[in-house]
């Protein structure tokens, strides 16, 4: 994956900013955090990203089994043009996923 265009990398950082001690953020990403700072880019907005992110986050990988299973249940919605579920539902449906396996 290629970095982040720069206008990308600002707006990142303005979202975070923002939101910054006031409200929850969930970033997921493909890209383990050890490697975002080569993906951010610009390197000054990049550490100032990461030292917002750093100080209050913590980090959760998906086991395979689980990841599979909330693609698995996703990925027809994104194949069906008609009641396709509200970006909401999608969301709460793989939260309910994870929680159901965290349980166990």
């Amino acid at each position: 994956m290629a970095a982040l265009p720069e206008e990308h990398t600002l707006t990142l950082f303005e979202i975070i900013e923002s939101r910054l001690k006031t409200t929850s953020t969930i970033f997921c990403s493909q890209t383990a955090p050890e490697g975002w700072y080569e993906k951010l880019g610009e390197a000054l907005v990049a550490d100032a990203i990461l030292d917002r992110i750093a100080r209050y986050f913590f980090h959760r990988y998906l086991p395979e089994d689980v990841r599979l299973e909330i693609v698995g249940k996703l990925l027809p919605f994104y194949l069906i043009d008609d009641d396709e579920p509200s970006a909401d539902e999608m969301v709460k449906l793989a939260i309910d996923i994870i929680d159901s396996q965290l349980e166990k």
